[in-house]
């Protein structure tokens, strides 16, 4: 995805169907008293290192919000993470920047929802994991298209501000 356009996806949320929503499962639900302060610390650590231009510090918090959000139901928190690896990569300070304002913005709007615990693959008999689960190869060519769809909509400019400069 080109730079310019990762933290246009992020700061736009809404534009691109992302849920402010992160859906919790019941067990897990009393370790968001240490999770969310936790994540919100973040914030803090990658404003640091971004003061200091700190790309180790930067690169490893990435890669920890890419790792913990979706096992605790915040799937947006492992997009940030993700967006947030590849702006590392390339060293641009200024996608970052964009990128933390708009982290700390889920964190002050998402909504936190109980859900049942899920099914574990391990439980299912093989004929309902035909039947319930995907296998890799149509999850990938599933992402992929949405991927190019959203890359898309950010290459026409919509949500970008690019829309509105003409």
């Amino acid at each position: 995805m080109p730079n310019s356009h990762r933290a246009a996806v992020a700061c736009h949320l809404p534009l691109f169907g992302v849920d402010l929503t992160a859906h919790v499962p019941k067990d897990i639900l009393d370790l968001l008293s240490a999770f969310l302060p936790n994540r919100r610390a973040d914030v803090g650590r990658l404003r640091a290192a971004l003061e200091e231009c700190d790309w180790a510090q930067l690169q490893e918090l990435a890669e920890r919000l890419y790792a913990v959000g979706n096992p605790y139901g915040f799937r947006q928190i492992t997009t940030f993470g993700r967006l947030m690896r590849e702006a590392c990569a390339e060293q641009n300070q200024a996608e970052l920047e964009q990128l933390t304002r708009a982290y700390a913005e889920y964190l002050s709007k998402v909504m936190v929802v109980e859900v049942d615990a899920p099914v574990l693959r391990h439980a299912l008999s093989d004929e309902s994991r035909k039947v319930l689960l995907p296998d890799a190869t149509q999850l990938r060519e599933a992402n992929k298209e949405v991927r190019d769809n959203r890359k898309a909509i950010l290459l026409s400019g919509v949500g970008t501000g690019e829309d509105r400069k003409a």
